[in-house]
Order: C-alpha cells, then structure tokens, then sequence
C-alpha cells in the first residue's frame, strides 16, 4: 500500500473517530438535560455546562482530530481504547501503526 493510501485510510478513519468521540462526549451532555428535565440542576447550571462543552470538550475533540500530523497517535490510541478494532483498518495501516500501539499498551500498563 502506498503512502498517500495509507494517509487518505488514516483521513476516513480520524473522521470516524471524530464521530464516535463526539458522539460519547455528547451523550454524556445529554444526561446533563436529562437531569435538568428531573429538577436536579437549574437552567442557569444546565447552560454552563453546555458552554464548557462547547468550550473545552467539543473544541479539544475538533482539534485533535483535524491534525493529520496526528493521525497515526490517534488511530493508535483508539485501538488501544477500543473506540476501534483490528478488523476495522487494513493489515497494512496495523502494521504501520504497531510500534505505537505496544508503546501505548505499555504505558497503560504501567
């Protein structure tokens, strides 16, 4: 697999992570309203909640996520935190991403 392959599979794949994180990140924002709706937060503290994620958790997941420099860390990470599979990316990006993910398995270990 060429190189530029290998980064246009990394591109798809950090754009699905980008998805899969926001998703969680705001399913977690969502418990927030839930719990507004039951009484046990006001509105004014439902609407710094959602200011902070729009703030913090929304734009570090944008950032993270737009750096192709990144890439391959990112992937890495996923499989590691099983946001990801194996199966999910070609035997050849693996290979390539292999060395970061025992280091990251390492690391999470320790």
């Amino acid at each position: 697999m060429s190189e530029s392959s290998l980064l246009k599979e990394m591109t798809t794949i950090q754009s699905r992570l980008f998805h899969i994180e926001l998703s969680l990140a705001l399913d977690s924002l969502y418990r927030e309203f839930e719990n507004r709706k039951k009484g046990e937060q006001t509105p004014k503290e439902l609407s710094s909640k959602i200011y902070e994620f729009q703030k913090n958790q929304a734009r570090e997941l944008f950032l993270k996520y737009e750096r192709p420099s990144f890439a391959d860390i990112n992937i890495a990470q996923a499989l590691v935190d099983n946001l990801i599979s194996k199966p999910e990316i070609s035997s050849e990006l693996l290979r390539f991403l292999s060395p970061k993910i025992e280091l990251l398995k390492s690391t999470k270990d320790a």
